[in-house]
């Protein structure tokens, strides 16, 4: 199948689902602030609350595996790659390696979205004003869209993966 549904029903816990079963297969309190982004791989959910804190849980168990702190706005998009994570809250994004933050952008404008990049060495975000692509090692920008009146759609919160050297709308 297409794997499990999952929500956070407006509150700070995680619930997993079955397509074919009304009944949840686990559940768990996660935050005890509203949960604000989520990301889900075979074996670890990761979750960003309205404080700001993002926490990684086993898929399986539900328990707690790392808790991170860093940024002071509620958390809007997280992305795993790997052992690497990406989250972005207010007007910054952040990488994170072993449970540190060991990279941080300020992007000037309130993030809604971000993601690593399909060649492992860039990640991308969209602000309310434009779309950028940089480098990880460098801050080199690599590609940017302005969303003013290029007919990239405001409120997109999403973009990828795409080839190399493109962008997605």
């Amino acid at each position: 199948g297409c794997g499990a549904p999952m929500s956070t029903r407006n509150s700070g816990t995680v619930t997993i689902s079955s397509f074919q079963d009304e009944e949840p297969l686990r559940s768990w309190s996660a935050h005890a602030w509203k949960i604000t982004a989520i990301e889900f791989r075979v074996d670890r959910v990761i979750t960003g609350a309205e404080s700001g804190e993002i926490r990684v849980w086993d898929a399986e168990t539900g328990a707690l595996r790392e808790s991170w702190n860093g940024h002071r706005d509620r958390i809007s998009s997280l992305a795993f790659e790997g052992d690497r994570a990406l989250s972005a809250a207010g007007l910054e994004v952040r990488l994170w390696e072993a449970g540190h933050s060991i990279r941080c952008w300020d992007t000037g404008m309130r993030v809604e979205g971000a993601g690593f990049h399909p060649d492992g060495g860039k990640i991308w975000w969209i602000t309310s004003d434009e779309v950028r692509i940089v480098e990880i090692q460098g801050d080199r920008k690599v590609a940017s869209v302005s969303r003013r009146n290029s007919g990239v759609p405001y409120g997109m919160g999403y973009v990828g993966p795409v080839p190399p050297g493109s962008l997605l709308f």
